[in-house]
C-alpha cells in the first residue's frame, strides 16, 4: 500500500496537512489498512483488492463500508457522515454489480 502513495497523490498524499495512519484497530475490532486522517474531521477509509472476479470485488466494497461505519461510531459521526469517505484501490477491471454497490454506496473506486 505504502508503494501507492506516489502514484495517487490526489488520494493518498500527505500534502496540506494529511496524516497516513496503517492498520488502524477499530473500537469494534477491525483493522483498516489505511486510514487518512485529512485536516479538519475528514477521514478517508483506504482499502484495496487485486480480484478476479465480481464476487470477490463485491464482499471488498462490502468491507469497506463496514469501516467505515464502524469508523462513524468510534468517532461519534452518523452512520453516512461525509466527513468519512471511502476508497477502494483495485486493479483495471471493471465489474458491473460491484461498481454499481461501490456508486450507490459513495465508495470511490480508484484503479491501479
Amino acid at each position: 500500500m505504502k508503494d501507492l502513495i506516489e502514484v495517487h497523490p490526489e488520494i493518498l498524499g500527505v500534502e496540506e496537512g494529511k496524516e497516513l495512519e496503517f492498520e488502524h484497530e477499530t473500537t469494534l475490532g477491525s483493522i483498516i489498512p489505511l486510514l487518512i486522517h485529512a485536516p479538519g474531521k475528514e477521514k478517508f477509509v483506504v482499502g484495496m483488492s487485486n480480484c478476479n472476479h465480481d464476487g470477490e470485488l463485491f464482499k471488498e466494497v462490502g468491507r469497506v463500508i463496514r469501516y467505515t461505519v464502524e469508523l462513524a461510531i468510534e468517532l461519534g459521526e452518523a452512520i453516512g457522515s461525509p466527513n468519512i469517505k471511502a476508497v477502494l484501490l483495485v486493479n483495471t477491471v471493471t465489474y458491473p454489480v460491484s461498481s454499481e454497490t461501490a456508486k450507490k454506496h459513495n465508495v470511490l473506486l480508484v484503479y491501479i
